[in-house]
């Protein structure tokens, strides 16, 4: 299980049904990727925004070798950033991560879970602040 802290606004497309997957970059979220891949983390994605938050579950992972590559094609739609072309969405992106190197890139897609253990939800995000 993952969780992730995200700002309001994309905490409010992914409610909306805007934000369909979730990217991050760095080694650690590859490490992170490659261990739901094998099957030794759990398929699920929490999304915190101060007290809220929201469960999906992760359908699939892509990892790229740059985040350039990971938008490419459109992608960046599918993240809720408001932006028309490539060039805007990097932008938005180096926002959202000022100080890291943007790869490797992993981009997790989401989907709506068939069951919620509440419970191990709510261990999860305690154990996370």
């Amino acid at each position: 299980m993952v969780v992730f802290l995200v700002k309001r606004e994309y905490f409010n497309a992914l409610i909306s049904g805007k934000k369909r997957a979730e990217l991050r970059v760095g080694n650690m979220w590859k490490k992170i990727a490659e261990k739901i891949l094998q099957g030794e983390l759990r398929p699920v994605a929490i999304f915190r925004c101060g007290d809220l938050y929201v469960v999906r579950e992760i359908d699939r992972i892509e990892i790229y070798e740059h985040a350039k590559h990971a938008l490419a094609g459109g992608k960046w739609k599918a993240l809720g950033i408001n932006a028309k072309t490539l060039g805007e969405a990097l932008k938005e992106l180096r926002k959202l991560f000022p100080k890291l190197p943007l790869k490797p890139a992993v981009l997790f897609w989401l989907k709506a879970p068939k069951h919620v253990d509440f419970d191990f939800v709510m261990k999860e995000l305690r154990r996370a602040k």
